[in-house]
């Protein structure tokens, strides 16, 4: 998991790190949404992440089974609410106005893009 096959490029555990993170974010970001009236979202600076997050000393299944379980409480939340809530909005300081469904879907983009780099690390292992 810690191997990086493709120079430049993170290892798949460093990848799973960011994941969960990524994820912890996003789950953050939807209770917001649903909890108050047009909040703030804060970004996160993924690049300092590796460090100050300690990357080298997580364990990649623990981040894994974070990522699980993470998904599947914001899907039983997301599940249960009517379907005007997804219209809600958020203030992205990069993006502007956010609806919950811009920003499931900008989430959602961005756990597939790193779902290919996975499979990319893995298929040059």
């Amino acid at each position: 998991m810690n191997k990086v096959p493709i120079a430049g490029e993170w290892s798949a555990a460093y990848v799973l790190h960011h994941m969960c993170d990524g994820e912890m974010h996003f789950a953050t970001r939807y209770i917001t949404n649903l909890a108050e009236i047009t909040p703030n979202i804060v970004p996160f600076n993924e690049n300092v992440y590796p460090d100050r997050l300690q990357y080298a000393k997580r364990d990649a299944l623990t981040s894994l089974a974070a990522i699980e379980g993470l998904q599947l409480a914001i899907a039983n939340i997301l599940s249960a609410i009517p379907e005007s809530d997804w219209s809600r909005s958020s203030m992205h300081p990069e993006g502007g106005l956010m609806t919950l469904k811009d920003l499931f879907a900008m989430d959602t983009r961005h756990s597939k893009s790193h779902a290919g780099q996975l499979r990319d690390i893995s298929n040059a292992l």
